[in-house]
């Protein structure tokens, strides 16, 4: 389940001619979606899979070099009509030298370019002109005038960072996760019944970042919401801690995921992602590493908030802990009815199957 931002960032990377630029090493570390080179350069640099070859190409002959999937940006019209004959994305760089002109810009975006890249040239509006026809990118060399460009509020479509400071390029990496942030109601429940339920399978997922000690995520057996599940950062008994998992409850529990959706602990695997949630009802995504499933006892806790009813079936260790409404965690060996502990409460409607 990827993620999508409406924002593209680039990084210039054509003044660089080592490929161990700490840059360009910054550049794959975080969130940059193209990296802008030149033909001679594009073998200096070994890109990862999610960040595409932007290659400036000024002579026609040069297509021939270019490899698939990559983007073909030039100042040259007769290299962009090409190129996307060809089946290449391309976008429109206007030229150095020479004075900018809006109407040639705008038949080249209308017609053969995806992308045009701006520094001073267009005009503030020139967006407005496209009508979407083509996106959009602001040149940018420092990281408070990328992060402006990159805003949700802003006209263009992205950022082109060009700078000798590899942090700048965390800075702006760091903005974009800050982007998939969000918050949902968390909220004191009381536990209203704790049963032993038998044994059953319960799921384990481990996700690729690390958990605080106020993060975890919601659990629960129906639609209706769930209950807080802290993280294994805290530590258990006679285990080193795992601040990477969530002992989520048995397999057929529901867990929050993004835009406040559910989907059902069997339909998630690696690379999906879960949403981690904090007491304070923060959350962000984190992809799925590993889900590990085995049989063990299992524990019915249900809790209620006014005439709400949520429940969770979880493993029946000490290791697993509910998030109390304190702000601390509550083994769920120990947990009784009375005691206040955290969760969701869905919306009515928002329910699922």
């Amino acid at each position: 389940m990827e993620r999508e931002r409406n924002k593209e960032f680039w990084l210039d990377a054509r003044r660089f001619l080592d490929g161990n630029s700490s840059v360009v090493a910054a550049g794959f570390n975080t969130l940059v979606d193209a990296l802008l080179v030149t033909p001679d350069q594009r073998e200096q640099f070994s890109l990862p899979a999610r960040t595409a070859a932007a290659i400036e190409v000024e002579n026609v002959d040069d297509l021939a070099t270019v490899e698939d999937g990559a983007i073909v940006v030039s100042s040259h019209a007769e290299c962009l009509r090409r190129a996307s004959e060809q089946g290449f994305r391309t976008g429109y760089l206007p030229p150095t030298n020479g004075e900018f002109d809006p109407e040639s810009a705008l038949d080249l975006l209308e017609g053969s370019a995806e992308y045009g890249i701006f520094n001073g040239e267009a005009p503030e509006g020139f967006e407005d002109e496209l009508g979407g026809a083509a996106t959009i990118l602001r040149h940018a060399s420092s990281a408070e005038a990328a992060k402006s460009r990159l805003d949700g509020s802003a006209a263009s479509g992205g950022a082109l960072l060009s700078t000798r400071d590899a942090q700048d390029v965390y800075d702006v990496g760091n903005a974009l996760l800050r982007e998939y942030r969000g918050e949902i109601a968390v909220e004191p429940l009381e536990i209203t019944r704790v049963e032993q339920v038998g044994v059953g399978e319960r799921s384990c997922v481990d996700v690729t970042s690390l958990f605080s000690k106020d993060e975890g995520m919601v659990v629960g057996s129906t639609g209706d919401g769930g209950l807080f599940v802290c993280s294994e950062a805290h530590s258990p008994p006679n285990m080193s801690p795992r601040p990477f998992r969530v002992n989520a409850g048995s397999v057929h529990a529901y867990v929050n995921v993004a835009d406040d959706e559910i989907e059902y602990l069997t339909e998630l695997s690696t690379g999906d992602e879960v949403l981690c949630v904090d007491k304070d009802g923060n959350t962000r995504p984190a992809s799925i590493g590993r889900k590990k499933t085995e049989t063990r006892p299992l524990l019915l806790v249900e809790a209620t908030a006014g005439d709400r009813t949520v429940e969770a079936v979880l493993q029946d260790h000490c290791h697993v802990r509910l998030m109390g409404s304190d702000g601390e965690p509550l083994n769920v060996t120990e947990a009784s009815v009375g005691d206040e502990v955290l969760g969701h409460v869905r919306t009515a409607g928002d329910a699922g199957d």
